[in-house]
């Protein structure tokens, strides 16, 4: 019997998919945006659409998803993914491009939130852990086999030959979504939902939700802020994205090639070190999880403080791709801990629109790791913007030591549950 219900396996399939075409796009972004005659601050304005109009429509993904079902907006988001990458593919104008980005991020919101949302309702609490890595480990897969693709597609066809597959894939992971995907209502059951205690069992029914009932669930919301396990979640997403895309995607390659002399292919190996590291060790980090999600996260992110820090020392090749491989198998397990923490202590009337908000913490890191690499370069240098992000994390695991064990109860906080019950 399979750990997980069909559904989850799906998802990953699907997830892989649309993140394999984010991939693809990604090597040729700033050269695509760049023949339409454009400065370099209107090329990063393209690239940076994308992520911006995801984080302001996480919220709003979780609702409709609440409001809709998830079937039905997995289905969408890859269906305007689709056809955003059509747009930028026969683009004729920046102002198509733009336009495009933004439909790509709208489509990205709209499925990764529901996904998420999804898998949480249909595993058990003791195999979150293993699902949740089962998940990233689609996201990591993707955008580490997608650049070399895109690359070589782009060398074929030209810098609009990367779109039109993105499309394609995103059109293969709708009719996927909609073919195979099926509402809890619909006959998909948790693994192990009787011996679930009653009351944390899903629903086994869905009420189309009124807009005035969507604003009283999102104001709901605010009794959850005041547990602190749900706010290390966020904050935990945001440092680990922070330091993901800081780090490994903004400081590094910098790093080795003007302190350790790196060329390409050395750098691009170092960035494929650490994914193939989290990627061999996501599947023991989701164990990890499943038996501790406190332990995991204090040890964890000081972990990673030394191991964002050990690479201010290395200035080497093989010292850097050693620096690189234990970045990467600490930050799978710090990796899995935030959603999963999230997913403990999330009341299920909330859970869209919940997960919205820690999709959005998530991506603020996205956004500010870079900027913040930026100016701790421009400013500071490699070594002390190095030691920067090791804070970040030192700060995580150090104030995860206050936060409550969230797997002993399963469920949020009384106080939380309680000032739900009180607004409804």
């Amino acid at each position: 019997m399979s750990v997980f219900p069909p559904q989850v396996w799906v998802l990953t399939g699907i997830t892989f998919c649309v993140m394999l075409g984010v991939g693809l796009v990604s090597p040729i972004l700033p050269l695509y945006a760049q023949g339409f005659g454009v400065s370099y601050v209107a090329i990063g304005t393209f690239i940076s659409v994308f992520p911006l109009v995801r984080f302001f429509a996480n919220v709003p993904a979780g609702v409709l998803a609440d409001r809709w079902g998830e079937r039905r907006v997995a289905t969408l988001g890859p269906a305007i993914i689709a056809l955003g990458s059509l747009v930028n593919a026969t683009a004729s104008s920046y102002g198509m491009l733009i336009s495009g980005r933004v439909l790509e991020g709208l489509g990205s919101a709209l499925y990764v939130t529901t996904a998420m949302k999804y898998v949480i309702r249909v595993t058990p609490p003791q195999r979150m852990g293993k699902a949740m890595s089962l998940y990233q480990s689609s996201f990591l897969l993707g955008v580490s086999f997608g650049p070399s693709l895109g690359g070589w597609a782009a060398s074929i066809g030209g810098l609009r030959m990367p779109f039109f597959l993105y499309g394609f894939l995103a059109l293969v992971g709708s009719l996927g979504a909609w073919v195979f995907v099926r509402d809890p209502v619909e006959g998909v059951q948790p693994l192990d939902a009787a011996q679930q205690p009653a009351g944390d069992r899903p629903q086994t029914s869905r009420q189309s939700k009124g807009w005035r009932e969507t604003i009283v669930e999102l104001r709901a919301l605010r009794p959850l802020f005041r547990d602190y396990a749900f706010v290390m979640a966020l904050l935990f997403s945001a440092a680990i994205f922070s330091i993901r895309s800081g780090v490994r995607q903004t400081v590094l390659p910098l790093y080795a090639e003007k302190v350790a002399g790196l060329g390409t292919l050395e750098i691009g190996l170092l960035i494929t070190g650490a994914t193939v590291a989290s990627l061999l060790l996501l599947w023991p980090a989701g164990r990890a999880v499943d038996r501790t999600r406190k332990g995991v996260a204090v040890l964890g992110n000081l972990l990673l403080a030394l191991a964002v820090f050990a690479f201010a020392g290395a200035n080497r090749f093989e010292t850097l791709l050693a620096a690189a491989f234990g970045f990467g198998a600490i930050t799978a397990f710090v990796g899995v801990v935030p959603a999963v923490v999230a997913s403990d202590v999330i009341p299920p009337k909330m859970r869209g629109s919940a997960i919205g908000v820690y999709r959005m913490a998530g991506d603020l890191g996205f956004i500010l790791g870079p900027l913040l690499g930026g100016l701790g370069m421009s400013r500071f240098g490699f070594g002390p913007t190095f030691s920067l992000f090791a804070v970040v994390a030192l700060i995580a695991g150090l104030l995860a030591l206050k936060m409550r064990e969230t797997l002993a109860s399963g469920k949020p906080k009384e106080s939380a549950v309680t000032g739900l019950e009180r607004m409804e």
